[in-house]
């Protein structure tokens, strides 16, 4: 485990934007645990906030959304992102069709560099 005062002191950033960068690439459990400045990063996390300083692009934000309803393609669902209004279609595994209708899922925004964004469901990404 690493604390993210040492990371923030080897990438020469500050502590809160290394927090703000935690909070929109990183999973609570998985990558970190802690919160402020007693965060503590597994190695995971650590090299995930590394790449994600050198190359924004590399790795996608992490979102919570609320499914909302099945599309006609069955690799698709509509999603209430929590942080944002409105819906947004999200591509999810195919054996998940119909399983997680009305429930909260991890989704990754995968932005690419012409401007455009695709969300995808976290199991997609792994």
């Amino acid at each position: 485990m690493i604390k993210i005062a040492e990371l923030a002191k080897e990438l020469d950033r500050t502590v809160n934007e290394l927090l703000k960068l935690k909070s929109d690439k990183l999973q609570i459990d998985i990558h970190y645990s802690g919160y402020g400045k007693n965060t503590m990063l597994t190695e995971q996390g650590a090299e995930l906030l590394r790449l994600a300083y050198e190359v924004p692009l590399a790795v996608p934000n992490l979102l919570q959304a609320t499914v909302l309803s099945e599309a006609r393609n069955p690799r698709w669902v509509y999603c209430k992102i929590l942080s944002r209004d409105g819906k947004v279609a999200v591509a999810i595994p195919r054996k998940l069709r119909g399983k997680i209708l009305h429930k909260r899922i991890f989704i990754h925004e995968i932005k690419d560099s012409d401007g455009g964004v695709t969300f995808r469901h976290e199991a997609l990404s792994a």
